[in-house]
């Protein structure tokens, strides 16, 4: 029997922030976009659980960065 087993990384946009934050790096002030990044294990190219999630939020103009990992 052979098998197939393997992981897969994905992105996920979650949404924006209901409130307006300050960019430290800018200091413009407007709404962050937050998604969601991780892996996955794979049997058979079937995604069965997350291996590891991150949560990313950023300022829409740049690409400044604030990340939150989570481990699971």
């Amino acid at each position: 029997m052979i098998l197939f087993w393997g992981s897969k990384g994905y992105q996920k946009v979650l949404g924006h922030t209901q409130t307006t934050i300050e960019c430290g790096h800018c200091n413009n002030t407007d709404t962050w976009e937050i998604s969601e990044t991780g892996r996955k294990f794979t049997l058979y190219w079937i995604p069965l659980f997350s291996l590891r999630k991150k949560l990313i939020s950023f300022l829409a103009r740049f690409v400044t960065t604030a990340e939150k990992s989570k481990k699971i």
